[in-house]
């Protein structure tokens, strides 16, 4: 049975993350960075884990009942 889930992004999930942003992007965001979104009063952030591996997350803030999205990247072998 395939273990498919959404949830919140934690600390835990910063190395993984890091790990697909720099395989991602050139320009990429550190994992301060990361940290610091994971902390902002305004913040929402998901990833989506399969079969206990990171496929990709999402980061946004909700702000006046508007969620504004900063980032989503999925891991380039699943795009």
């Amino acid at each position: 049975m395939l273990n498919n889930y959404i949830q919140n992004i934690k600390h835990s999930h910063l190395n993984a993350i890091v790990g697909i942003e720099k395989k991602s992007y050139n320009s990429q965001w550190i994992k301060e960075h990361f940290d610091c979104d994971i902390n902002h009063l305004c913040s929402i952030n998901y990833t989506y884990i399969k079969d206990d591996e990171l496929m990709g997350y999402l980061f946004g803030y909700l702000i006046d009942n508007e969620y504004h999205l900063n980032k989503i990247t999925v891991k380039r072998v699943y795009r």
